[in-house]
């Protein structure tokens, strides 16, 4: 068995949830969670240009494929590396309908060959930092957050505590974020 911690984050409460699952490949596991709702654009960073989808600090959109550092993909074949010889921070802004609720979701790794406290990185909402993870090696851990929509637009951001230090830093792959289903208690 494979333990994956998940994160649900509302109103500044964390709770922490380990989720045991038996062996599944990395391709069925994302599959599971992708769907047709997700609002971010190049969830997987399969596409090259950097454009109107993912910002970087630096203008440089440190997009890995898997054979690089050997490391399999959660979703396609490539992820993003939040470290660069410059250091950087990979910001989108997504279209929402006001004081909705939200899943913000990832998943993360540690960079191989580096101390774990080099893979630190924030995540911020709106500016906000929601969580300072530092992720583990080998695993691909999948995150989960609740954020409420303040305005119509929401700004999710990855951001590297190591800037200017290269082959350090974190991996993220399949970011999604979905209308939050309303649960029966609510």
């Amino acid at each position: 068995m494979t333990n994956i911690y998940r994160v649900l984050s509302g109103n500044g409460i964390s709770l922490f949830t380990g989720l045991a699952l038996g062996v599944l490949p990395c391709y069925i596991m994302a599959n599971a969670y992708q769907n047709n709702n997700n609002l971010v654009k190049n969830p997987s960073f399969e596409q090259e240009v950097v454009g109107d989808d993912w910002i970087t600090k630096d203008s440089q959109f440190e997009r890995h494929h898997s054979k690089i550092l050997k490391i399999e993909c959660v979703h396609g074949e490539h992820y993003a590396e939040l470290a660069s010889d410059k250091g950087y921070k990979l910001t989108q802004k997504i279209g929402v309908v006001p004081e909705e609720a939200y899943e913000l979701a990832f998943y993360t790794q540690a960079r191989p060959r580096v101390n774990l406290k080099e893979s630190e990185f924030l995540l911020k909402v709106d500016g906000q930092q929601l969580d300072k993870i530092q992720p583990i090696f080998e695993i691909w851990q999948k995150k989960v957050y609740r954020v409420i929509a303040q305005s119509n637009q929401l700004e999710i951001s990855f951001e590297d505590l190591h800037f200017g230090r290269p082959g350090v830093g974190a991996m993220i792959d399949l970011v999604s974020l979905t209308r939050s289903q309303p649960s029966e208690h609510q």
